[in-house]
């Protein structure tokens, strides 16, 4: 938990940061750190663990458990936890939010669908909305904003089975996930289309931005398909791994291309602020 003191001692406007499978909160707080925006704003960031380092996000198909045991209920967990923020003075009621990354980007979409009346909205990358919950009917409409590679290994834009051995359980197609939200959100048919600046040449990918036209306000639906990116988060060039060196080539090897040409963190937060947070 990290509460800057801009946050005052009132409750505050709340993320919670959630790591992929087979990490922790504290990996991604040092690499994924929002700390920069919520001293700025005053917002509370929950960076959860996990049980196994993995969430239960009611995927289902696989041939492969995620979990040792019987699998925990997240939806409950972080649900409580929430709330318990909420009872402790920390959380404002109204204005808690989650970012996912992969198998956090999923538990974020399950949680939409079922404790839309604790979280307020979802920002995930490279993340699908489980096919379990095709047909999940949230208590009420959230804005959703997703980023995603098309070229993703591990999570496959066309959907189907997650991993590399597609043993995960599986998911639907981005496509499917993001007309699904804009249906939930009774937004329009129409698209608007921004390509987005391709600042960093020499990473093989480029992000172009959907935005569901007319959706209710505050609930927008927005898709930043990352061409050519693999199951990696955009950062700026020199935010993580260093572009050339022998542990970036061989991530990407195995992951897909990086995208460089924006930083992720930067857009969440602007969409989280649209949405009122």
């Amino acid at each position: 938990l990290e509460r800057p003191k801009t946050a005052g001692k009132a409750p505050a406007p709340t993320i919670f940061v959630l790591h992929g499978g087979g990490g922790n909160g504290r990996q991604l707080y040092r690499h994924f750190s929002f700390s920069k925006w919520a001293k700025k704003d005053g917002v509370v960031l929950v960076y959860p663990d996990g049980q196994h380092k993995h969430w239960n996000d009611e995927r289902t198909g696989g041939k492969k458990s995620l979990f040792k045991h019987k699998a925990p209920d997240d939806v409950a967990f972080l649900g409580g936890l929430a709330r318990d923020l909420v009872k402790r003075g920390i959380a404002r009621e109204g204005h808690i939010y989650v970012v996912g990354v992969s198998n956090g980007g999923m538990m974020s979409q399950t949680l939409l669908c079922d404790a839309a009346d604790i979280f307020s909205g979802a920002a995930t990358m490279i993340a699908n909305l489980p096919a379990s919950k095709k047909d999940c009917t949230p208590a009420a409409p959230r804005p959703v904003l997703m980023i995603n590679g098309d070229r993703d290994p591990m999570v496959p834009w066309p959907g189907g089975g997650v991993g590399f051995r597609h043993t995960r359980g599986n998911v639907l197609s981005t496509l499917a996930t993001f007309n699904k939200w804009r249906a939930l959100n009774q937004c329009g048919d129409k698209l608007e289309k921004q390509t987005m600046p391709d600042r960093y040449k020499r990473d093989h990918s480029h992000p172009v931005k959907f935005t569901a036209a007319d959706c209710k306000t505050g609930n927008e639906v927005e898709l930043i398909r990352i061409y050519g990116g693999g199951h990696n988060i955009p950062l700026p060039a020199k935010a993580r791994l260093k572009p050339g060196s022998r542990k970036y080539k061989r991530r990407e090897k195995l992951l897909g291309y990086y995208n460089h040409d924006f930083d992720s963190r930067e857009i969440i937060w602007d969409f989280f602020k649209r949405a009122g947070l």
